[in-house]
């Protein structure tokens, strides 16, 4: 295990981002909306600047690696990025606040945010800004700079402090209401019943949905670029024409797609708790070959085998575990899981073995292992590797399926690791940083982007690991894939008295509705299980 913090800096497999959307850092050419304002943003996260004669505000920051997007897009435009004296965003995400603290020590502009989420933006927590803010705005101030006035309107829930920004553009000679949503989506992980940390969430978007829908709107913009369909508008501005970005119809009918979407999940997560049949489509429940979902004790819903939870002090004496959990410190956490309903809650670093036996639930010849994490692996995990899930019956490099986060890198990368018998792929027992092969099948996440706020769901894949010669693996996050590692040569021998679904090994955190499936399950199987367990 020790030679694996050299490994994330010397994989040759993609190392991805991990939103997994290209639009998200592409760049395009900033451009004209109406009047003094502009975008400046990427392909999908927007950033707009107010341009006026004593200077220019600019609305977001995306991510660190984005402001020399920015900027450039700015220079382009025939501004100066250095006249930016304010930084405003539209909610405490790092897709849209990350590079606010870059911008400020650039530029020297005042950051101005949202009460509420003026926390999150100052926080040194690695992915946060850690940035000072320099003015706290409360619900209908106003900024104003050289004749341009913004008003902050309190959209909350998304995040408690989700800002959406107004103001009049003068344009040829007609006065625009432009409107830039800061986000009215209910993403998935979003606990609306019973949270806990956040319990007004559900009456927050209430508030939010009323209050756009009482705005004026004729530029209908918004945090994403994907709200209003930017790209395409974009190709239809450079065609000629009248302005697209003039679009009251469908900012009403965003919000109002937005509000039913809202509701909906709401009355779902009111009246249909998670449970086996809710959280695994039908399509997926005869490849069902085991399921925990922690809300109804310890032990598995559904197991084809041994459906108790099992600990002992170490893996080595596995035949010694005991059912239960024993004196590990990890426990049910009522009301933290999906939809407010119950989780595994590992309190501190886990050094013990807790496990469910592997022996009729997951097998080489092919099948899928799912799984949810809620953590903040900066925050919440203790110096060291840690493993949410380890398939194997020996150790981490000799037939086993994992992922873990990583130990030194800033911020923590997410990987997926596939190796088969240590004597057959590695006979002559090279440190595994020399071997091209374990290099070669790391599947590595740069920025898995895990947080204590949501849910966040992995699903691992695999086929052909029985025969050897052409094994393969892949990882999937939120729904979607990430990569794989491909040309798994050596056979997997899994020994079943010893074989292990393990959980939170050296982990800390949240981990909710572990789940087995007989085959490996397609793109459009991992999507729907995704959405059908999406209930925060």
């Amino acid at each position: 295990m020790i030679l694996r913090v050299i490994l994330s800096l010397l994989a040759v497999t993609a190392t991805l981002p991990a939103q997994g959307n290209p639009d998200w850092h592409r760049a395009v050419p900033g451009f004209k909306l109406a009047g003094n304002l502009y975008y400046v943003g990427t392909a999908d996260l927007a950033v707009y600047l107010v341009h006026t004669p004593q200077g220019n505000i600019l609305i977001n920051s995306d991510f660190k690696q984005d402001v020399p997007t920015i900027r450039a897009s700015i220079e382009k435009l025939g501004f100066k990025y250095g006249d930016t004296k304010i930084i405003l965003i539209s909610h405490a995400h790092g897709d849209h606040d990350e590079g606010v603290g870059v911008i400020k020590q650039e530029t020297g502009a005042k950051l101005m945010v949202m009460d509420a989420d003026v926390p999150d933006v100052e926080s040194t927590s690695r992915g946060r800004p850690g940035a000072q803010v320099d003015r706290i705005l409360h619900d209908g101030d106003t900024v104003e700079l050289g004749g341009s006035k913004l008003t902050a309107r309190l959209t909350p829930g998304h995040t408690k402090g989700c800002t959406t920004w107004t103001m009049q553009v003068q344009d040829g000679g007609r006065k625009l209401n432009a409107v830039i949503i800061g986000s009215p989506n209910v993403n998935p992980g979003y606990i609306l019943v019973g949270n806990t940390k956040y319990p007004q969430i559900a009456e927050d978007y209430v508030k939010t949905f009323a209050t756009l829908k009482s705005l004026p709107c004729d530029l209908f913009l918004g945090a994403h670029g994907a709200y209003f369909g930017m790209l395409a508008k974009y190709e239809k501005a450079k065609a000629g024409g009248p302005n697209p970005f003039i679009d009251p119809q469908g900012y009403r009918a965003y919000v109002d797609e937005r509000d039913a979407a809202f509701r909906k999940e709401s009355e779902r997560q009111k009246n249909a708790p998670p449970s086996t049949a809710s959280t695994v489509p039908d399509s997926l429940r005869r490849n069902l070959s085991f399921h925990a979902s922690f809300d109804k004790g310890l032990d598995a819903d559904v197991a084809r085998g041994d459906r108790a939870i099992y600990n002992a002090s170490d893996y080595k004496p596995q035949s010694l575990a005991q059912p239960g959990l024993g004196d590990v410190d990890v426990v049910i956490e009522k009301g933290s899981g999906i939809a407010g309903s119950d989780a595994l809650r590992f309190r501190t670093k886990n050094t013990r073995a807790v496990f469910f036996r592997g022996h009729r639930h997951v097998a080489p010849a092919g099948g899928t292992v799912s799984f949810w994490l809620r953590l903040d692996p900066e925050k919440d995990l203790a110096p060291g590797f840690s493993d949410p899930i380890q398939v194997t019956d020996k150790a981490y490099n000799d037939s086993a399926i994992w992922v873990d986060f990583t130990k030194d890198d800033v911020p923590r990368h997410f990987r997926l690791g596939v190796f088969g018998s240590l004597k057959a792929w590695n006979p002559e027992n090279t440190p595994s940083d020399q071997n091209p092969d374990f290099l070669r099948r790391l599947v590595v996440v740069d920025r898995p982007g895990f947080s204590r706020d949501r849910w966040t769901h992995v699903a691992l894949t695999w086929t052909g690991l029985d025969k050897g010669g052409d094994g393969s693996a892949s990882l999937f996050l939120n729904g979607k894939r990430i990569s794989s590692a491909t040309g798994i040569r050596e056979p997997f021998a899994w020994e079943a008295s010893r074989l292990a679904i393990r959980l939170g090994v050296n982990y800390t955190g949240l981990m909710d509705d572990v789940a087995a499936f007989d085959r490996p399950l397609g793109e459009g199987d991992i999507a729907s299980l995704y959405s059908a367990g999406s209930r925060q």
